[in-house]
């Protein structure tokens, strides 16, 4: 065989190999199995949350989405009746277990609550994430329903990882959304996607496979456009009044992703950052509650506050 036919042999099977092995984790990442919610609820536990917080008053739900996909999610209701609302977005292979510590807060502070279970997660149909693609229109869909159910609802949106990252896709795209919290969000999906690529293979140079892991995205999660998934980016045009969390500790998402986002869109002027010192990923409640509690219930008070004045004027 001629030294080409050598070389093609080789470079044809080093492009297969490349291909399969961005393929093989692109599935991973979005088609992996996710944690059940007895998983979900003894990892809380875990974690120190209460036990009885699993049995926090609420009411459950079932949507089918535009993709004729069942969704399920759990509406906590203030003690006193309200208008103002929160939706509560989740984390990637999480459910709605671990939100519910959150609807119980912000029920405290005289908010309603809707927690949906994402799609591939908790009691949702679906067989894949697509970290944020789909989880957006799915989000927004929820919000239309409480907006058209308890009209007139004033409703703000709040989101853990994963579900801080489509939190922030979701209030790039309306208008009617009173305020953002996002905790512990990355800055984009080919960000998350190439440090824990580097993470689970070791390999310093993961970043050349997102070529492929962008293009199977498309393929395996029903046309998301991973190129798209610019958290940070879609930050710049969200107008209501933004809290960015993060802990300096987080073990999974890099408290970076979060202080690079505040740095890029400082300028609009309705951006808020606060890190916590204690708390790995998605635990500064559970480390914390109390100074959890109080940053994010000043800031709710500054909204609302806003809105008062802006009602008077």
């Amino acid at each position: 065989m001629p030294w080409w036919g050598v070389l093609l042999i080789v470079v044809g099977s080093l492009l297969c190999a490349y291909v399969l092995f961005g393929f093989i984790l692109t599935w991973i990442f979005l088609r992996g199995k996710m944690r059940t919610e007895e998983e979900s609820r003894r990892r809380e536990m875990e974690s120190n949350i209460p036990e009885e917080i699993f049995s926090y008053p609420h009411e459950e739900k079932y949507l089918t989405n535009k993709r004729g996909l069942r969704m399920f999610a759990r509406i906590y209701y203030a003690k006193e009746p309200t208008d103002k609302w929160v939706l509560l977005l989740h984390g990637f292979s999480s459910n709605g277990i671990a939100i519910m510590k959150y609807g119980k807060m912000f029920n405290e502070m005289g908010y309603n609550a809707i927690s949906p279970d994402f799609c591939h997660c908790g009691r949702s149909e679906g067989k894949y994430v697509s970290f944020g693609w789909h989880e957006t229109s799915d989000a927004m869909e929820w919000l239309d329903y409480i907006k058209k159910e308890y009209e007139p609802a004033r409703i703000g949106v709040f989101g853990v990882s994963m579900g801080a990252a489509t939190a922030v896709h979701l209030t790039a795209r309306r208008r009617d959304v009173d305020f953002l919290i996002s905790y512990c969000s990355y800055a984009s999906y080919k960000r998350i996607v190439v440090s824990k690529g580097k993470d689970m293979t070791h390999f310093p140079f993961f970043g050349i496979f997102w070529p492929v892991i962008s293009a199977t995205t498309y393929l395996i999660a029903g046309g998301a456009k991973a190129k798209t998934l610019d958290v940070s980016g879609d930050l710049n045009k969200v107008s209501c009044p933004t809290l960015l969390l993060h802990s300096k500790k987080d073990d999974f998402t890099d408290f970076h992703n979060t202080v690079d986002m505040y740095e890029a869109n400082k300028e609009n002027g309705n951006l808020r950052l606060h890190l916590f010192e204690e708390g790995v990923h998605a635990r500064a409640y559970a480390t914390n509650p109390a100074e959890y509690t109080r940053v994010v219930k000043e800031f709710i008070d500054d909204v609302e506050k806003k809105f008062a004045d802006e009602s008077i004027a």
